[in-house]
């Protein structure tokens, strides 16, 4: 039975999180047993919250694509994900409180990802724009609230950087652009045993026309210090000769 508690509530769904966490163990490990997923699967049915039932699978959707069972995070994509969050459209509810959701999706499909933020606010895009490419060339879980130092495990591969880049494409706001541009030029300073130096000249050549075209914004002060600095960081990632 559900007793109708806030409290109740909380520490019923904090107590699955912790099995969520123990259950992406037995993932890692490769432990798991078949009726482990019917189990999590039981307990969060249980939850009337559509809102909580989604958060809940797409922190297993992403725990399990991070730990390289994609198996299970397509299970979890198609079989829940999927119809919870057309059922937050279909209610016209806020596309804010899914936007890991929006992550998961766009590894899989990245048009239909987009086509869901098309009914949020520009601010509410430029932000799921920007924590789809930290995860494609960070590797940071969105669900690992420690983990947001700089991370040197940067493992990112040239199809990975393609898609970021055409998430910067769509980025408007000039902090947000440049952000992006340095977090790839780290990622790329570490990671170039898996990006060829001909794919590297590849992606600096889209960046800088990114900068060209976008940078200053048409909103916020016109300056040209995110343009500079990003070039040079382009620059630098290029082995180019910098005399300025």
């Amino acid at each position: 039975s559900w007793i109708d508690s806030k409290s109740v509530a909380y520490t019923y769904i904090n107590s699955v999180k912790l099995i969520i966490r123990a259950y992406n163990g037995l993932l890692i490990s490769e432990n798991e047993k078949p009726n482990d997923f019917d189990v999590l699967e039981e307990l969060i049915n249980r939850i009337p919250s559509e809102i909580e039932k989604l958060n809940l699978w797409t922190e297993i959707g992403i725990n399990s694509y991070m730990a390289n069972r994609i198996d299970i995070s397509k299970k979890i994509y198609n079989s829940h994900v999927l119809p919870l969050i057309q059922g937050l459209f279909n209610k016209s509810l806020e596309i804010e409180s899914a936007l890991n959701s929006i992550i998961l999706i766009h590894n899989f499909n990245s048009d239909l990802a987009l086509e869901y933020l098309q009914s949020a606010s520009e601010e509410t895009r430029e932000e799921a724009y920007s924590n789809i490419c930290d995860f494609y060339i960070s590797k940071r879980n969105p669900y690992e609230i420690y983990d947001r130092g700089e991370n040197s495990k940067f493992n990112c591969t040239f199809d990975e950087v393609s898609k970021a880049i055409n998430l910067i494409n769509l980025l408007t706001t000039d902090s947000f652009i440049y952000n992006q541009i340095s977090t790839i030029s780290n990622a790329l300073s570490n990671n170039k045993n898996n990006i060829s130096k001909a794919q590297i000249s590849t992606i600096v050549a889209k960046l800088k026309d990114i900068v060209e075209e976008k940078l200053p914004d048409t909103r916020n002060i016109k300056h040209q210090g995110f343009k500079i600095i990003s070039n040079l960081k382009l620059a630098i990632l290029n082995r180019e000769k910098v005399e300025w």
